[in-house]
């Protein structure tokens, strides 16, 4: 059992791509281009672990990636190592919170956290913004679960003049509780990449195709 803790820990670290010099400023820094996904990350002076920052383009429209987010009970099914997702309360069309349960690799147990959701579009670009604040005191801690604390970043959905959407994925989230820094920023590519691939392919199935909210100018 300890030989294998230390095999994948060793096999963390080698896999990860090594920082260069420029990673300890808070410059945004490329850190993969494959499959029409681009994803970025910073040093924040303010927590202990980087900052993603995912970008796609896709053809749908503002209300099917609206409401393939406000699908909160579908989220599981294309956010990464999402296990369990659920709609808390709507306050309104633009304000919600929701409940995730996230995967964590062997010897650490999952993690949960709620977020609270507020959506506003910004005019004439009609750009669509969902910001994403922490909430962990919403609902009582599950006794089986760490509750994550800090969890910040936003949504950003912007048409573009090729009759794409632009979606762009920031986060910084931090799973806590002696899971080391190292660690959490290994996972701080392929969580944003994996998670718009598969963001992507649920656009790309159709089910959301058609859907029309009457608060969204298109």
């Amino acid at each position: 059992m300890k030989n294998h803790y230390l095999i994948w820990h060793l096999a963390v670290l080698f896999t990860m791509t090594f920082p260069n010099s420029s990673d300890g400023n808070s410059e945004w820094i490329l850190k993969k281009n494959k499959e029409g996904i681009t994803v970025y990350v910073k040093s924040n002076p303010s927590f202990r672990v980087k900052t993603f920052r995912g970008i796609m383009e896709v053809e749908s429209t503002l209300s099917e990636l609206v409401a393939i987010l406000k699908d909160v009970e579908n989220n599981r099914n294309w956010i990464y190592k999402c296990k369990e997702s659920e709609l808390l309360d709507t306050v309104n069309f633009w304000h919600q919170f929701n409940y995730y349960e996230i995967g964590v690799t062997w010897p650490y147990n999952n993690r949960d956290v709620i977020m609270e959701l507020k959506m506003d579009q910004h005019l004439p670009s009609k750009e669509v913004t969902i910001a994403i604040e922490n909430a962990n005191s919403y609902i009582p801690n599950k006794e089986s679960l760490y509750r994550i604390k800090i969890a910040q970043g936003f949504w950003k959905f912007t048409p573009l003049e090729s009759g794409k959407i632009k979606v762009t994925y920031e986060l910084t989230i931090d799973p806590g509780k002696n899971i080391p820094a190292l660690l959490v920023n290994g996972r701080a590519v392929k969580d944003p990449f994996m998670t718009l691939k598969k963001l992507r392919s649920t656009v790309m199935k159709g089910a959301y195709k058609g859907q029309h909210y009457q608060q969204i100018i298109h």
